[in-house]
């Protein structure tokens, strides 16, 4: 810890040339300050004399709860062949860090006309949005919904084709208000069709 010493008005004198020993003081007091070594002064008599921030203090069940929004939290982008039948299975997942209500927004794009495919949005294994169906080869088809979370969930999307298993693009993102990173707006990135 760094040595706390005071000034004494002396050592300040306007017409004397700096010494070694004010410029040490100089460098050193602001340091005991914040190390808040034995005689250095403190902001206030409150003042936090413990650790500011412990380990593990700063964690996702400490941040607010999601909001519905537009700010990418998470994404997810796919193309794959999916099985012909009439039963979903899972193709994209994302783990949330939170609870509260997301946007989440599923897209897909069939690789060619007329294969009937169909997603569904989960939460856990089990069906929480609404079946879509692309339409249009090639052409990305997009859907939002408020989904409610809790933390550690999975957010997923279900598939299953109808016609010949050529394949789906898909896309899952998860949007809100208080992204955990410096999250870009869902419209800012045209590259990833989100």
């Amino acid at each position: 810890m760094t040595t706390y010493t005071a000034i004494a008005d002396s050592e300040i004198d306007p017409e004397s040339a700096g010494t070694t020993t004010l410029f040490t003081k100089l460098r050193n007091n602001p340091l005991a300050q914040f190390e808040k070594a034995a005689g250095a002064p403190v902001l206030a008599d409150d003042y936090i004399v413990t650790a500011m921030i412990g380990d593990g203090e700063v964690t996702f069940a400490k941040l607010p709860s999601y909001t519905a929004g537009s700010y990418i939290d998470g994404w997810y982008l796919t193309e794959t062949a999916l099985s012909i039948g009439t039963s979903y299975a899972k193709f994209l997942e994302i783990k949330v860090s939170r609870g509260g209500t997301v946007t989440v927004r599923m897209g897909g794009a069939e690789a060619n006309l007329g294969h009937n495919n169909r997603m569904k949005i989960y939460v856990n294994g089990v069906a929480a949005g609404t079946e879509r169906i692309p339409s249009g080869a090639g052409t990305w088809n997009w859907w939002n919904e408020n989904i409610a979370v809790s933390a550690g969930d999975l957010i997923q999307v279900y598939a299953y084709e109808t016609g010949s298993a050529i394949g789906l693009q898909m896309a899952l993102a998860i949007l809100c208000d208080q992204p955990t990173s410096s999250g870009a707006l869902y419209t800012d990135i045209a590259d990833l069709n989100l």
